[in-house]
């Protein structure tokens, strides 16, 4: 039930899916994004989006179909940022380096929270490997904490200044990834969440 955006080639939808969240918006035309565009609004409805793994598609264009296809993406690119308030590019990496620092057995049940989640890849990721865990995230970029809000528990709000909603020593692992940077005071940030890391 955890939602990681991609661009596919092939997608199942069934119609309780199209009958709340809609069908796909035309102004994407042919191409990518307007699955995206479509996911999303499916998140938004309360419904999963779920990647099938073990499958194949194969998909065969020509390269004059390859040079058109990137005026129709970076076109759809920028219809889907101005549609949502983001970009969905920028926000939607997951972090696997820090994924690999995280020393628990699958099975184990433990506390993440991450400041600056953005559309909270990485938190879903954390999500996949280990079931039993409880991912939580702050975003400061409305339209990206509303995404990612549909799919996880991610709220907005400004790291420096935010009311912090959470329990003191409620958190095994507390990620500032890409995020102390763009700070006006990191190290008075980093001493506000430290009594809620465990």
């Amino acid at each position: 039930p955890y939602t990681t955006l991609f661009r596919s080639n092939g997608i199942f939808i069934n119609r309780k899916a199209l009958d709340k969240a809609g069908l796909f918006d035309e102004d994407f035309h042919s191409g990518p994004y307007g699955d995206i565009d479509l996911c999303i609004r499916i998140n938004m409805a309360g419904l999963d989006v779920l990647l099938a793994y073990n499958s194949f598609i194969f998909n065969m264009s020509t390269k004059n179909e390859a040079d058109l296809n990137q005026e129709l993406i970076k076109s759809n690119r920028l219809l889907l940022r101005e549609k949502w308030q983001c970009d969905i590019e920028y926000s939607s990496a997951a972090r696997d380096k820090l994924i690999e620092m995280i020393k628990k057995s699958t099975d184990d049940s433990f506390e993440v929270l991450e400041l600056g989640c953005a559309l909270g890849n990485t938190l879903s990721r954390i999500k996949f490997f280990w079931p039993n865990s409880n991912v939580h995230g702050v975003e400061y970029t409305k339209g990206i904490a509303r995404i990612a809000g549909s799919v996880l528990d991610v709220i907005r709000g400004d790291v420096e200044n935010m009311e912090i909603p959470y329990e003191q020593k409620q958190f095994d692992y507390i990620i500032c990834a890409d995020v102390l940077e763009h700070l006006r005071n990191p190290e008075e940030t980093i001493r506000r969440f430290m009594p809620y890391l465990k």
